[in-house]
């Protein structure tokens, strides 16, 4: 078998480390509608006085609201279709260079007062969106993450995509690839893309604005069929919806200890008559209402893993700067300084499915169609290539991996498997799939099935015990198959390998798989991807 030739430049997935038993990072203040939290990869309904742990997600539905107070005092007000993760947030009561609240605006909107993280270093708060990071210093704003139409102006046409920004207390840093730019009390901003630098705006837009569409619900509960008819569509603005004004933000809360903060902020808004789908927690493809996929975080690394008709395979994990991606996170070009790479274009993406863990979203599919060149040179169209992406991948530098723990992996999907065999191409699954890694012996231990039984009539059962792969390339762990146990083979050499990336700043999480299995005397040879959670 042959491989990606890349040692020596470490990039791999990597996912962001579960949370641990802790103190809450903060509590609800109000929950209206559908308000979850998606903790440890399952949904938490949401309502007053329910903890917010660190590494949340937060999530409102169709005429939601949600409203939480943080330890540091901050309030955060997410606006309905919002999604916004925790990324990291620490605070011992003090500020004593250890507190930061980081967070990444996937979708929707938010108003905010911030606490006493940030007042003194900026550089312990932000929040990431796909356009700008935000970074403050005293401030009360609010912000509004467009795309595809989700946000409508008070005349009823769609704002343009991009994020927009208001400031109504303090000063508010809004940075992206063009640079840093600084807005203060009164003042509006508007950024198109991460490449377009961020303009002020004479007057906030009115989707900035939020009429708590969720108390018209009341308390956390189940959206009906009744409610989706009483919303506002786009054809039935009238004026007088859009002279409405927007009432103060009053927190509500069933906690005596927590008290109701009013956060007062900017024009009016009318409902979005287009409701946006919530990112997933399963493995399945993200797609809003109108069957577009949804816009997902970037992606920043990549793994992907073909066959050849003549013999051999690659796969390779690549870096933010060496793929492309749609919108919703699925792989559409990528190259490499190793001589490997593709493109979709004239093909489509099948077996796609995504899994959302904390912050960290993995995306998966299968190319049908496109064009792959090869490490050894060769081209070739039509080609079925399996990828899969992540965000909050670690670039650059071999993950620093941890030192002690023995962590068991679920499978949670993933494209399946390819091969070639007589020059033709076959699609198989993974079945059975097991990963275990014992960070203190540095050894991990992978299985699998890889089944082309219907296609060809071959079974292969592998195992592999994995070494760090500390001289990069093919991922965190690396190794060759320790055993293969071949149903449907005549005899032969069965040889292959697979490799796991981690995701997270501390080497812990869901991983990826990719590895190949060749049966070189019989002309057989397969790819496969497989994702893992913790």
């Amino acid at each position: 078998m042959k491989f990606s030739s890349r040692f020596g430049l470490p990039i791999a997935l990597v996912l962001l480390v579960p949370a641990m038993a802790q103190a809450a990072a903060g509590r609800v203040l109000m929950a209206a509608g559908d308000a979850v939290a998606v903790r440890d990869g399952k949904e938490v309904k949401l309502a007053a006085g329910a903890p917010i742990n660190d590494r949340d997600v937060l999530r409102t539905g169709t005429g939601s609201n949600l409203q939480v107070r943080m330890t540091d005092e901050s309030v955060v007000a997410l606006k309905e279709r919002t999604t916004l993760a925790i990324d990291q947030y620490r605070f011992s009561g003090q500020q004593d260079g250890s507190e930061r609240a980081f967070y990444r605006l996937l979708k929707g909107g938010f108003r905010t007062i911030s606490g006493l993280i940030g007042k003194t270093n900026r550089a312990n708060y932000e929040v990431r969106t796909s356009v700008a990071t935000i970074g403050i210093r005293g401030t009360a704003y609010s912000l509004a993450l467009c795309e595809a139409g989700s946000c409508i102006n008070a005349n009823g046409t769609a704002a343009k995509d991009g994020l927009y920004g208001a400031v109504t207390e303090g000063k508010v840093a809004a940075s992206n690839n063009k640079g840093a730019f600084e807005f203060i009390a009164g003042e509006a901003f508007f950024a198109p893309r991460p490449d377009v630098g961020v303009e002020k705006l004479l007057v906030p837009p009115a989707f900035l604005a939020d009429r708590l569409e969720g108390q018209k619900r009341g308390p956390n509960q189940s959206q009906s069929a009744k409610t989706e008819t009483a919303k506002t569509d786009e054809g039935s603005i009238t004026a007088a919806s859009e002279a409405r004004t927007d009432p103060p933000l009053t927190v509500v809360t069933a906690d005596p200890i927590l008290s109701p903060i009013p956060i007062r902020i900017g024009p009016p808004t009318v409902p979005n008559p287009i409701p946006a789908g919530a990112v997933q927690t399963s493995a399945t493809e993200d797609k809003n209402a109108a069957g577009a996929p949804d816009v997902l975080p970037p992606r920043d690394g990549f793994v992907v893993a073909f066959p050849f008709p003549t013999g051999g395979t690659d796969f390779y994990f690549g870096g933010e700067a060496e793929g492309t991606y749609d919108g919703a996170g699925n792989l559409i070009a990528f190259t490499s300084t190793q001589g490997v790479s593709g493109s979709i274009a004239g093909g489509t993406i099948t077996n796609r499915g995504t899994l959302t863990d904390g912050s960290t979203v993995v995306t998966w599919g299968r190319w049908a169609g496109g064009t792959v060149t090869g490490s050894d040179g060769q081209t070739l169209t039509g080609f079925p290539l399996l990828f899969a992406t992540a965000n909050n991948v670690n670039t650059g530098v071999q993950q620093a991996l941890p030192t002690s723990g023995i962590v068991s992996y679920t499978p949670a999907g993933g494209p399946g498997a390819v091969a070639y065999s007589g020059g033709q191409a076959y699609t198989g699954s993974v079945t059975n799939a097991s990963l275990t890694i014992d960070f203190g012996a540095q050894q991990a231990t992978f299985g699998a099935t890889i089944d082309f039984l219907s296609a060809l009539g071959k079974k292969f059962d592998v195992t592999a015990m994995l070494g760090p792969n500390a001289g990069g390339g093919l991922g965190d762990y690396f190794g060759n198959y320790s055993t293969v146990n071949c149903v449907g083979c005549t005899g032969g050499t069965y040889t292959g390998g697979v490799s796991v990336g981690l995701a997270g700043t501390d080497g812990y999480g869901t991983a990826v798989a990719a590895g190949c299995i060749g049966d070189i005397a019989n002309g057989f040879n397969a790819t496969f991807v497989e994702v893992f959670r913790k």
